[in-house]
């Protein structure tokens, strides 16, 4: 309840995402550590502590917009642990974000579109996006990771790109994905 944690239904546990509420621009970093949230209009269930910076533990609920952090790009950065816990200072994001957002310009870039215990899910989401007929959209992939079966599209040159075809996916099927810079192996 007090620590910087979240739950999703499709996100790797455990991952980082910067959590931004899109009516006042606050932004936390959480550790998703759990799934769900189980009620079909809601992408994530945040902690008190995370909601309360964000400032909708009033609400309830509000807009906000994820985005999935790459460890690999702390490491980069040359920080310490300490930047993805608790310890955080909000203003301290800001810098952050630019300096992940000019390492990610620079790498390929995957839609991870799902991932399921069950392989049978996993070839029907396959089959799901086969059958979109998306035009100019790189290679759909079935790959075995982390126990789970990972359903990937990619790589991107950047990321309108690939933001563009997962908001199209998005749009046809409700589903949640995310961008990411690393291709299951």
């Amino acid at each position: 309840m007090y620590s910087m944690t979240g739950a999703h239904t499709t996100l790797p546990i455990p991952c980082y995402v910067r959590v931004t509420n899109t009516e006042n621009g606050k932004s936390v970093i959480v550790r998703i550590n759990d799934r769900g949230p189980f009620k079909k209009d809601r992408i994530i269930d945040l902690s008190f502590a995370a909601a309360y910076k964000l400032r909708l533990s009033d609400k309830g609920s509000g807009p906000v917009e994820v985005e999935l952090i790459d460890p690999r790009q702390f490491n980069a950065l040359k920080k310490t642990p300490d930047v993805v816990t608790e310890k955080i200072k909000e203003k301290d994001v800001v810098p952050a974000k630019e300096k992940i957002d000019e390492i990610l310009a620079n790498e390929p870039l995957y839609i991870q579109a799902g991932a399921f215990k069950n392989e049978k899910n996993a070839d029907f989401l396959l089959k799901q996006l086969s059958d979109m007929k998306l035009e100019n959209t790189p290679p759909f992939k079935k790959q075995f990771s982390e126990d789970l079966f990972h359903v990937v599209i990619g790589p991107f040159n950047n990321k309108d790109e690939a933001n563009k075809i997962a908001d199209l996916i998005k749009s046809k099927i409700k589903i949640s994905i995310f961008i990411t810079t690393k291709e299951k192996n």
